[in-house]
């Protein structure tokens, strides 16, 4: 499809195509994560280009004198840490065992889960926005001299970094906040 593209003449018409749902949609939350189907798709005249279909939900987040509401509810946070590893695999996590993880904070009582040490795998953003726990994700900046973080070149890279992180899942309704990393030698 990005060949179909490449060959087209620049003063040709392109259109996108979004279907949306027709209804009010529910606001997703851990107790009900509601996920909606979207499809945006991208034309030249009768070509199709490229399609995209992704899972997306909706929330609104609000802090209020130091109390988080998610849809005009007070939110009691549950939360851990998780760090995407196992004994056997280290951080070559299957999608059914962080599913299987995923699951079993849940039956504890868990509502968010902080990952440290950089970003989660696609796979657990993805389940988390499917059943329902809200995450905090970090860039992974951590143990860093502070040296190196006064360095401007050192913080170009990371405001990289971090922006291609919020890129990758800025639009994940289960995320609720963002890191830079931890165990930072600030001055």
């Amino acid at each position: 499809e990005s060949e179909k593209l490449a060959e087209r003449g620049a003063e040709e018409q392109f259109q996108m195509a979004v279907s949306l749902p027709s209804f009010a949609p529910a606001s997703w939350s851990p107790d009900n994560p509601v996920l909606y189907e979207f499809t945006a798709t991208l034309l030249a005249g009768s070509d199709t280009l490229h399609r995209m279909t992704r899972k997306v939900g909706f929330k609104q987040l609000e802090i209020r004198n130091g109390d988080f509401y998610l849809n005009g509810s007070r939110l009691r946070v549950h939360g851990m840490d998780y760090v995407t590893e196992h004994l056997g695999g280290g951080r070559a996590l299957s999608a059914s065992q962080l599913g299987r993880d995923l699951k079993a904070m849940k039956d504890l009582g868990v509502n968010l889960i902080r990952v440290p040490f950089g970003p989660p795998p696609p796979a657990l953003v993805d389940l988390a926005d499917k059943i329902g726990c809200l995450l905090l994700v970090e860039a992974g900046v951590d143990g860093v001299p502070a040296p190196f973080l006064s360095s401007g070149k050192y913080r170009e890279l990371c405001r990289q970094a971090y922006a291609r992180l919020t890129d990758m899942y800025g639009n994940h309704v289960s995320v609720l906040g963002w890191g830079i990393g931890s165990q930072l030698e600030w001055q």
